[in-house]
C-alpha cells in the first residue's frame, strides 16, 4: 500500500502567532498486476493474448516487444481479459509497417492495469512469449485450366480444377493468382508472365474456380495464361505479403490464339455451296489445332437459328466448302470463324453474311415529310437484310388506277437518297399512287411489294403540353409560335409531322426532347391496350367544324433505349374519366388538335390546347371591351386573364397578370359557336393582352 504525507499548517490572521502543524498519514488505493498472461498462436499471422484481470482496473496496457499500447480494448473469456494482435490491424499499426507478425517468429508481451478514475496503475507483469504458427506446406499447382473468350461479354473466362490435397484453411483464406503474359505477334513470342488478379475463395461456378480477365493489353492478339493455387497462414495474414503465403508451381499453360480475320464468302450454284475462306494470325506456342465455323440464319447467331455444332477443319487449313445449303428459293446464311488451342478459342472472326440468291426488299413504307397547297414531300424506306456487291436498287413509283408502268429513280442517284433502303420524293397532293422497289444484280431482278399511298394530306401543327415532367412536344418541325406552345421555338431542320389524309386516318411522328417520338402511325399502334388502335379523325358532326379524334398513339423513345414505351388514349376508354381531343382546320389550311388525351401514369395529361381565341373589341367609353372566343370541346370553367403592358417609362418591358375572370355561364362553357364576355374596368392609355383558357376536370 502506498502511504503519503499530509501537513496542515494554521496561520491566525492579524495575529501572527504560530499556532502549530498537524501532520497523519493516507492511504491511498494501489492495483495488483494482471496476473496469468498468455500469449497462443492463432495462425501464422495472429495471437491471443490473455491474462486474469486486476481488481479495481478498468483499462489495461500492453506492451509487445516492449513497445506499448494504451487502453486496449478486451473482451471478457472464461472470467479473464483476452484480445488478438493480427498483423495489419489497428494494434501496434506503425509497428506492423516495420516488423510484422510473420509465420515462425516469436514475440512477447506484457500487460499492467490501470484505474482511468483515480489514476492508480499497477507494476507490468512478467512476459509471455510465444511463436507464430509456420505455413501451411507449399499446395499443389491447378489442373486442367481452361479458356474460353466470351463474345458476347467482350471478355476472356478462365475455369480450372483445384488440385487435392490443400489445407483445412484453404476455404477461408486461401485463393488463386492469375498470371498473364501478351503477345503483339500472333504467339509467335511472348512477354513475361505478370500477375494480375486474385478472385476470392467462394468464386465457383459447378465446383469449377473461375475467373474473367477483362482488360486487354494494348497491341496484344495472343495471351497466355498461368493459374497458381495460393495458401495464406490463416486469420490475420496478408494474401499480397509473399511471408504470408504459400504459393505452388504455376499450372500449366492456357493459350488464347490470335483470332483469324479476312474472313470471306461467296456463293456457286452448280454445284450449290458458299465457299469460305479466311486468315490465319497465330503462330508458335499459340498455333491452333483446329478451326471452328459457326453458321447461322441470323446475324445475332441465336441459338434457334444456328446450327447446334460448328463446321471443325485442322491446323493451317483456311478454306471451307458449306455444301449443306437449301437447294432452292434464296437463303442467307451468316459465318464467323475461331482459332483453337487444346486449351483455348480465341474471338470470333467478324461475321459475313452470303445468300444463295438475290435478296428482295421488303417492309416498303411511305411516310410524309412535309405538305404545301400543292405538292406533298415524302420519305420512302424499305427494309433489305443483305446487300450483295454490285446491286442496284430503284424506287418506282405510278398513279394508281389503270396499272400504268412504274416511273424509277435509282437509288442514290439526284434526289433519291444516299443510302440503299431510303429515297426521297415529291407528289402533287390529291393524287393516289402506288409504290415498289426493285433490286437488280448481274442479270438477275427481284422485286419489294407493291403498296398505295394517298397524297391528300392535311399537316397538323401545333404543342402539346404534358405536366408530368415531359414539357412541350412538338407536333412538327415547323410548328410556329402560337400563344399555345414556349416562347421561342425556331423550325427544325429534320422534317417531321402528323398528317391526315382523305380517309380520316392520322399518320407520322411528333417529338419530344424528353421521350423521343409519339408515333400516330398503324404499324406502332397494334399491341394498343384495347378497342380500335388506329388513329382516326371522325367526320365533323352538324353545324360543327370540329370532328372527334379516337383511337391511340405511342411514345416510342429516341431511337436508343430512351423513352417511355407508353401508349396515350385519344378518346375516353372504359373506366377512363370523360375527355375529348378535336381536330379542325385552320384558316391557313393546316390542321390543329385542340382538348386533351390520356397518356396514363407515366404521361399523364396531355394538353392540346384550349379555346381559340377569335376578336377583341374595344367598346365606346374606353374602359371595357368584348372578347370573343370559340369552344373546340366543352368545359367545366372558362377563364379569360387580362395582362396588362403599362406604357409608363417604368414599366414599358414590365408584363404582370392584373385579373382573371372565372366564367361558368352554361352556354359559354359548351362546344360550338363563338361565345362572348365583356370585360370591364379596365385603364384609358393602357395597352392589354387577353388569353381563354379552360379548364376540363375529368
Amino acid at each position: 500500500m502506498r502511504k503519503h504525507v499530509i501537513t496542515l499548517v494554521l496561520v491566525l490572521s492579524g495575529v501572527g502567532v504560530f499556532l502549530g502543524a498537524l501532520s497523519f498519514i493516507a492511504e491511498a488505493q494501489t492495483l495488483g498486476t494482471p496476473g496469468n498472461l498468455a500469449a497462443i498462436p492463432v495462425s501464422s499471422c495472429a495471437f491471443k493474448v490473455s491474462w486474469v484481470p486486476a481488481e479495481g482496473a478498468d483499462a489495461y496496457d500492453v506492451e509487445r516487444n516492449r513497445i506499448a499500447e494504451v487502453n486496449i480494448a478486451t473482451a471478457d473469456e472464461g472470467g479473464g481479459k483476452v484480445f488478438t494482435d493480427e498483423d495489419g490491424d489497428a494494434l501496434w499499426s506503425a509497428e506492423d509497417a516495420r516488423d510484422h507478425i510473420d509465420p515462425g517468429e516469436s514475440y512477447s508481451y506484457r500487460v499492467r492495469a490501470k484505474n482511468t478514475v483515480t489514476g492508480a496503475q499497477s507494476e507490468w507483469s512478467s512476459e509471455a512469449s510465444a511463436t507464430a504458427l509456420a505455413l501451411p506446406p507449399k499446395p499443389e499447382s491447378p489442373k486442367n485450366v481452361a479458356v474460353v473468350f466470351n463474345q458476347a461479354a467482350g471478355r476472356i473466362e478462365l475455369q480450372w480444377d483445384m488440385n487435392a490435397p490443400i489445407s483445412n484453411l484453404f476455404q477461408a483464406y486461401g485463393g488463386f493468382e492469375i498470371w498473364r503474359a501478351a503477345s503483339t505477334n500472333g504467339g509467335n513470342s511472348f512477354g513475361p508472365l505478370a500477375r494480375i488478379g486474385r478472385p476470392p475463395s467462394s468464386q465457383r461456378n459447378n465446383e469449377k474456380f473461375f475467373y474473367y480477365d477483362v482488360e486487354d493489353v494494348t497491341g496484344a492478339n495472343a495471351y497466355r495464361y498461368v493459374v497458381k493455387t495460393q495458401e495464406t497462414g490463416g486469420e490475420g495474414c496478408n494474401p499480397l505479403r509473399a511471408a504470408h503465403v504459400a504459393v505452388s508451381d504455376g499450372s500449366s499453360a492456357a493459350v488464347v490464339p490470335s483470332a483469324p480475320d479476312k474472313l470471306t464468302v461467296d456463293f456457286s450454284d452448280k454445284p450449290r455451296k458458299i465457299t469460305l475462306n479466311w486468315r490465319d494470325n497465330s503462330k508458335g506456342e499459340a498455333n491452333e489445332v483446329r478451326f471452328e465455323i459457326l453458321r447461322s440464319k441470323s446475324e445475332s447467331f441465336s441459338a434457334d437459328n444456328t446450327l447446334s455444332a460448328p463446321y471443325v477443319v485442322g491446323a493451317g487449313v483456311t478454306r471451307y466448302e458449306d455444301g449443306a445449303v437449301e437447294q432452292g428459293g434464296t437463303q442467307i446464311y451468316w459465318y464467323k470463324a475461331r482459332g483453337c488451342t487444346e486449351t483455348a478459342c480465341s474471338a470470333y472472326s467478324a461475321p459475313v453474311a452470303a445468300s444463295t440468291g438475290l435478296p428482295a426488299p421488303y417492309g416498303l413504307k411511305v411516310s410524309p415529310s412535309f405538305t404545301d397547297p400543292t405538292t406533298v414531300g415524302v420519305n420512302v424506306f424499305w427494309k433489305v437484310d443483305l446487300v450483295l456487291s454490285g446491286t442496284e436498287f430503284w424506287m418506282g413509283r405510278r398513279v394508281a388506277g389503270g396499272n400504268p408502268a412504274f416511273t424509277e429513280k435509282k437509288v442514290n442517284e439526284g434526289n433519291c437518297g444516299t443510302a440503299v433502303n431510303a429515297c426521297r420524293d415529291l407528289l402533287v397532293r390529291g393524287e393516289n399512287y402506288e409504290y415498289r422497289i426493285r433490286a437488280s444484280r448481274g442479270g438477275t431482278e427481284v422485286y419489294s411489294e407493291t403498296i398505295p399511298f394517298n397524297a391528300n394530306l392535311t399537316a397538323v401543327k401545333g404543342w402539346v403540353w404534358s405536366g408530368n415532367g415531359l414539357g412541350w412536344i412538338r407536333l412538327s418541325n415547323d410548328s410556329a409560335n402560337s400563344s399555345w406552345g414556349p416562347a421561342k421555338a425556331p423550325a427544325e431542320s429534320v422534317p417531321y409531322g402528323i398528317y391526315l389524309d382523305g380517309a380520316g386516318t392520322l399518320a407520322g411522328y411528333a417529338w419530344s426532347p424528353y421521350a423521343g417520338w409519339l408515333s400516330f402511325n398503324k404499324g406502332d399502334l397494334a399491341q394498343c391496350p384495347s378497342g380500335a388502335c388506329e388513329a382516326k379523325v371522325a367526320a365533323a358532326d352538324a353545324g360543327q367544324r370540329f370532328r372527334t379524334v379516337t383511337g391511340w398513339a405511342k411514345f416510342m423513345g429516341d431511337g436508343k433505349g430512351n423513352g417511355l414505351g407508353q401508349f396515350v388514349s385519344l378518346s375516353p376508354k372504359s373506366g377512363e374519366p370523360s375527355y375529348k381531343l378535336v381536330y379542325a382546320t385552320t384558316t391557313d389550311g393546316a390542321g390543329e388538335f385542340r382538348g386533351f388525351a390520356w397518356g396514363g401514369d407515366t404521361a399523364g395529361w396531355l394538353s392540346f390546347g384550349g379555346p381559340i381565341l377569335k376578336d377583341v373589341r374595344p367598346l365606346p367609353g374606353g374602359t371595357s371591351v368584348e372578347v370573343e372566343w370559340e369552344n373546340p370541346i366543352s368545359y367545366k370553367k372558362i377563364f379569360i386573364e387580362r395582362q396588362e403592358k403599362t406604357l409608363t417609362a417604368d414599366y414599358a418591358d414590365k408584363l404582370k397578370y392584373r385579373s382573371r375572370l372565372d366564367i361558368f355561364q352554361g352556354n359559354l362553357l359548351l362546344q360550338g359557336s363563338n361565345k362572348t364576355a365583356v370585360i370591364t374596368g379596365l385603364d384609358p392609355d393602357t395597352e392589354y393582352a387577353f388569353f381563354v383558357r379552360g379548364e376540363l376536370k375529368p
